[in-house]
């Protein structure tokens, strides 16, 4: 349910941007969504779909969003690259290293949601 609130979060930002730029319709909405995110890709789509049809700037906005793979690094043997993710538990995920199975490691890619763009027709 988490992606509730976090869509919620974006509808705000970029309607105040687009009201702020005194646009008549948010036309495009752009958004990179980390698979490490544990952010469920349909629910957002669903979610930023009916809150943005339910406001007065995002009628007919489209939504795209853009999957970005998770990227870890482990400080035991060094690994740097994409991780198994099939049983990613939504609600505690464990990550451990493919190569040497250690837990001993950083994300560098893929845990952010970011709002990439926003096109408004003025």
């Amino acid at each position: 349910m988490h992606e509730f609130s976090t869509v919620k979060n974006i509808v705000e930002r970029v309607t105040e941007v687009a009201e702020k730029e005194d646009a008549r319709e948010i036309l495009r909405l752009d958004i990179e969504l980390g698979e490490l995110t544990l952010l469920e890709e349909e629910q957002m789509r669903f979610w930023l779909e009916v809150m943005l049809s339910e406001s007065r700037l995002g009628k007919s906005t489209e939504v795209v969003l853009h999957r970005i793979p998770g990227v870890i690094q482990c400080n035991k043997c060094g690994y740097k690259g994409g991780l198994e993710t099939t049983n990613l538990d939504h609600l505690f995920p464990i990550l451990k290293c493919p190569k040497c199975e250690s837990f001993d490691l950083e994300v560098t890619e893929g845990e952010d949601c970011i709002i990439k763009s926003l096109e408004i027709d003025k």
